[in-house]
């Protein structure tokens, strides 16, 4: 995890995943980067629209 990653509290994994992932790994964690960034976009929408990009 890089510093801006670390200090805004997220790993960039979540949002990326990895060239190996399988299909059904794939799904579950962008199913939780998405409620995740739900939640962020309430609490902190700056660090959402950071987020997102990664």
């Amino acid at each position: 995890m890089g510093l801006a990653e670390h200090a805004a509290g997220f790993d960039t994994e979540l949002f990326t995943g990895t060239a190996t992932e399988p299909e059904e790994d794939r799904a579950a964690r962008l199913a939780v980067a998405r409620d995740v960034l739900a939640e962020l976009r309430e609490v902190d929408p700056v660090a959402a629209a950071y987020a997102r990009r990664c």
